[in-house]
């Protein structure tokens, strides 16, 4: 069999030659799809539909957008129609077209927006598509982004993040992939609605400049939108560097849904994105004076109320966790903050890996995980403790960040009870096994071996990543001070 690693290597050569193929034809109005699937090597699972989901993102027209988007070309704006794509971390980063899987949730599908380049620009945009598209695109400081659609349903949560991508540093485009503040979610959408959040109508407005943005937003309102629908995602001028020169950031922005009720909904939700959602790319004819926004206040994260009683429940779990298997020694592996929040990495061009402040995001020490051994993960669950609509496992790979399985705490209920029956603090808390052994026990979890990023070779490390997603109290995600940390112990056959 061949080696995994000899498998990486061919794999990466062979698509560097995918890469230079799309950047060298950016400026082709279309490009024959097949000739990119040839470039791909023999074994690796990417079908017609991917390809074209991940690198032909296409302008879908919405009749009942119409009305609005020929207002705003009358009122001066010209306009071009972007498109939805899906991101595959895990897929691009097999591509060699990122050095890794940005620490993916894994089993929740990421999508972008993808925008032509504004009007004039000659500079190729970052991982600019074959139709000049790109989901990292460049901005001038008075151009706006438009988004038209509805939110999800038959989820636990969304959000709808920005991000700047990429930056020059020295003289090298570095990816900080950094978190732009504050994200319209699931609960900000309730607040503004007075609703459950689904399947509510949504405008959202992405600017830097505040006379460009509250003028949209100004004609939206004129058009029938109501106020309830429109949000406008400040982009922090400060913190950024706009234009359409080489030198200049490249933003995204995205859409983010996880926890979905059945398998079906999730497909279907996969399937709708590209109509549900339309984006376009709003570019002045004249440009008026500037008001750049500034740096808004942040949500402030915390309630003061922390999980800390439940700390004797987690050691009596912690103690019979252990106490459960006699005949393996054991290692725990200590936990720490595993994606420090975006400005902190930002100031000095850090790599962030598409943090976000709707999360917390704890992570262990790295470790091997081979056949007989297994990994027990426990501790607080922090959706039924009410400091998350819902936290995760994710075991991930060392080297290239690749979030490869994960369980969701809707799947926590009683996992503890097996090993703390007669504590009365049990289905607060929670234990899974992760293992590399095929097993229909309960509250298992395997950890697969591949093909290629989408598993984690026997010797090669691994760690595991947890979430803690939105705070219901704060709308944003819950502070470090009050969770108690997951923990994760590795056995070992004596």
């Amino acid at each position: 069999m061949e080696h995994p690693l000899v498998r990486k290597t061919v794999l990466t050569l062979q698509i560097i030659l995918l890469f230079c193929f799309l950047l060298t034809t950016a400026s082709a109005e279309s490009v024959n799809i097949s000739e990119i699937r040839d470039l791909i090597p023999a074994g690796m699972d990417i079908d017609e539909q991917t390809i074209n989901e991940l690198f032909h993102p296409e302008p879908i027209v919405s009749e009942a957008d119409t009305p609005f988007i020929d207002t705003l070309s009358s009122e001066g704006f010209e306009i071009q129609q972007g498109a939805i794509v899906k991101v595959d971390f895990i897929k691009l980063a097999e591509l060699g077209m990122l050095p890794d899987a940005e620490g993916n949730n894994a089993d929740n599908p990421y999508y972008a927006f993808a925008l032509p380049r504004s009007p004039g620009q000659t500079v190729v945009n970052d991982h600019e598509y074959p139709n000049e598209m790109s989901r990292n695109f460049r901005l001038k400081p008075d151009e706006a982004v438009l988004m038209i659609g509805k939110t999800p349903s038959g989820v636990l949560f969304y959000n709808y993040p920005s991000f700047m991508i990429y930056r020059t540093v020295g003289s090298e485009r570095a990816i900080i992939f950094a978190g732009l503040g504050d994200s319209v979610n699931i609960g900000t959408v309730k607040a503004e609605t007075g609703t459950d959040g689904f399947d509510e109508p949504i405008l959202m407005i992405y600017s830097a400049d505040k006379t460009v943005a509250e003028r949209v937003k100004s004609l939206a309102l004129a058009a029938g939108y109501p106020e309830s629908m429109i949000h406008i995602k400040e982009i922090p001028f400060p913190m950024v560097n706009m234009g359409l020169e080489e030198d200049d950031d490249s933003f995204a922005f995205g859409i983010r849904t996880a926890v979905y009720e059945t398998p079906e909904v999730k497909d279907q939700f996969m399937s709708d994105v590209y109509t549900m959602y339309r984006v376009y790319r709003l570019t002045p004819n004249i440009t008026e004076n500037l008001d750049p926004y500034p740096v808004p206040d942040l949500r402030i994260r915390g309630t003061g109320k922390t999980e800390f009683d439940l700390m004797p429940s987690v050691k009596e779990l912690r103690e019979a966790i252990i106490a459960a298997y006699p005949d393996y020694s054991y290692e725990e592996m200590e936990t720490g903050i595993s994606f420090p929040e975006s400005p902190q990495v930002m100031q000095n061009n850090e790599k962030a890996y598409g943090e976000n402040r709707d999360a917390a995001y704890l992570g262990s020490e790295k470790f091997t995980l081979n056949e007989g051994q297994f990994a027990v993960s426990y501790g607080v669950n922090h959706m039924a403790s009410g400091k998350a609509v819902y936290s995760n496992i994710v075991a991930y790979g060392a080297e290239k960040i690749n979030g490869v399985i994960s369980v969701d705490s809707t799947k926590f209920e009683g996992g503890a009870s097996r090993y703390i029956p007669d504590d009365p603090n049990a289905p607060m808390l929670y234990a899974y096994l992760i293992t590399r052994t095929d097993s229909t026990e309960p509250f298992t979890v395997v950890v697969p071996q591949g093909p290629y990023l989408e598993g984690i070779p026997l010797d090669e490390e691994m760690w595991i990543g947890w979430r803690a997603y939105m705070e219901p109290e704060t709308n944003v995600g819950p502070t470090y001070p009050e969770l108690v940390y997951d923990k994760v112990i590795v056995f070992t056959p004596r």
